[in-house]
């Protein structure tokens, strides 16, 4: 009755451990650092995972921009640069 007062879940393990009272590998280590040089291989997945929903994401909103440019009849929403300008000669 003790531990359930602590704070700890009715089971008696802390949350950051498991039934065999090993620590689970979602709390070993905490910060960015022990995240990126992890050599866990469920943490390098959910690093995955994160990194392709990202990327995902940005690349709709630039979808986004792109085709709320070409709704419009006039110029461009943004000036071309130099290397956008001379596309057209290299292109022969």
């Amino acid at each position: 009755m003790q531990e359930a007062e602590k704070g700890a879940p009715p089971g008696g393990l802390p949350a950051s451990e498991n039934a065999l009272g090993r620590e689970n590998y979602l709390s070993h280590g905490h910060g960015l650092r022990s995240w990126l040089l992890t050599l866990d291989h469920k943490r390098i997945a959910l690093m995955y995972l994160v990194s392709i929903l990202a990327s995902f994401f940005l690349g709709g909103i630039f979808a986004l921009l792109i085709r709320t440019e070409l709704l419009t009849p006039s110029a461009p929403s943004w000036t071309p640069t130099p290397t956008t300008r001379c596309s057209p000669c290299t292109a022969r």
